[in-house]
């Protein structure tokens, strides 16, 4: 389903699969359930979320989360979107939650456990040490649409004439041939490599943007009932492994050498909130102009011992680019200086 510039936007519904355990009061949690919707609505999530609770105790029933959803929102039952009690595997309680939602429906699940393999773009880890990050990626979603479904996503902007309030700070702009893996053509997905871009993205509470033409494929993957096998499904598997979500893609707006860099800026151009990126791409781009400060290359090549063009060539990310990307993504704190 596509909502272009010119389509008068809809409403969908936007919906948070959760354990209902989190609505339970208990003194021993961390951070309570209230506390955890409060967050979500505070963060700028949209302000008619749903929500379905599932639950494999027994103990807490469709009343008990009735009753508790009712003193936390007094007049808002309607939230309760759906209330799923199960035995066995929590993706299969998962499956059956979202298996009749509406086609055009925003959902994403919120779960202490990782399924971003089995739900890719619509799954973030519940990460209880690290909540408020957490949930401004949840809430990203909620409020401006899945990062593949660029058309409704950019239809926000109209004619591009207002900002994109999406919080954005730090920024990993990542093609993946060449950066993830050595770029043989076989669409391999180097696992030593995603380790460290997982790095890059603890170190420095950064989110990806995909630059890769990937983008275009990706969206296929995620959205088709039967998954396909093969480098997309590799990609996706490493990047459940180790935690990493996709935040975004630049838009395809034209071709040639200047291709990428002209993405980028026009990507940046329309987020205030960017303090820090650093672009990870194993091309050298000559039109990268104010850019290049920023670019990590990962393709490194040198002549051949009798100095003839038969060059020698290492593509793909190794630690001492990480540290590169790390120091840029570090460099300020609070005020970018462009």
């Amino acid at each position: 389903m596509s909502y272009g510039y010119n389509e008068k936007e809809i409403e969908r519904d936007r919906i948070v699969i959760m354990d209902a355990k989190w609505l339970m009061p208990d003194a021993n949690k961390e951070v309570s359930g209230s506390a955890i919707f409060l967050k979500i609505q505070c963060y700028g999530g949209y302000e008619k979320t749903k929500y379905i609770f599932i639950t494999d105790d027994k103990s807490i029933t469709k009343d008990c989360v009735n009753e508790t959803v009712e003193k936390l929102w007094p007049y808002k039952k309607e939230r309760v979107y759906k209330f799923i009690q199960y035995d066995g595997s929590e993706t299969v309680a998962v499956r059956k939650a979202t298996e009749n939602l509406p086609e055009d429906a925003i959902y994403m699940v919120f779960l202490e456990e990782n399924l971003y393999e089995q739900f890719p773009g619509r799954a973030e880890v519940l990460d209880i040490q690290n909540i408020d990050d957490s949930i401004n990626k949840l809430t990203r979603q909620l409020k401006l649409g899945y990062w593949w479904d660029q058309s409704y996503r950019h239809s926000k902007l109209r004619w591009k004439d207002q900002l994109v309030s999406d919080e954005f700070e730090n920024v990993i702009f990542l093609d993946i041939d060449g950066v993830l893996n050595e770029d043989k053509g076989d669409g391999n997905i180097d696992e030593e490599k995603v380790a460290l871009l997982a790095d890059i993205v603890n170190q420095t509470k950064s989110e990806i943007v995909l630059t890769s033409s990937w983008r275009r494929y990706l969206p296929v993957w995620i959205e088709s009932k039967e998954k396909p096998k093969g480098s997309a499904s590799m990609l996706f598997h490493l990047f459940a492994k180790y935690n990493l979500t996709i935040a975004d893609a630049t838009e395809d707006l034209t071709s040639g050498p200047d291709a990428r860099p002209f993405e980028v800026r026009s990507w940046l151009s329309y987020r205030d909130s960017v303090i820090n990126f650093v672009i990870l791409d194993d091309e050298n781009f000559w039109r990268w102009n104010w850019l290049a400060p920023h670019v990590v290359l990962t393709e490194v090549t040198w002549l051949g011992d009798k100095g003839n063009y038969d060059y020698h060539r290492q593509a793909g990310l190794n630690q001492e680019q990480a540290n590169r990307a790390i120091e840029i993504l570090q460099r300020f704190k609070k005020k970018k200086p462009w």
